[in-house]
């Protein structure tokens, strides 16, 4: 998350837990982008099956389509040669950054709890 300076009004607790879920569906659309242009369907479908447990199923056509999309677009981008070091290395180094925000977020929800 983001640190505000003094001065500004700070989140509450509500609008923590929202960002912090975003991050979270943001890192795990990372990951699927990440599995989809690998071609690995087990990776695939281990996070659609983490998908269906925490949600009521609603989101994943919605998820898997915009994913697609995501991924087509980021083909054209590879090949004009805009993404350094190749698509794979992009998705795999995007992830990982998702993942550390992540933890960050559950980190300060956490110390929240302790206050």
């Amino acid at each position: 998350m983001t640190d505000l300076p003094d001065d500004e009004p700070q989140p509450g607790r509500a609008w923590m837990e929202q960002t912090a879920q975003l991050d979270s569906a943001m890192a795990t659309a990372r990951r699927y982008l990440a599995a989809l242009n690998a071609q690995d369907h087990p990776a695939c479908n281990r996070i659609l099956c983490d998908l269906a447990a925490d949600r009521d199923g609603q989101m994943i056509p919605t998820f898997m389509a915009m994913t697609q999309q995501c991924l087509d677009f980021a083909h054209v981008l590879d090949e004009f040669g805009l993404l350094e070091g190749g698509l794979q290395t992009y998705l795999d180094q995007s992830a990982l950054r998702q993942l550390d925000v992540v933890e960050a977020d559950q980190r300060v929800l956490g110390e929240d709890d302790a206050i």
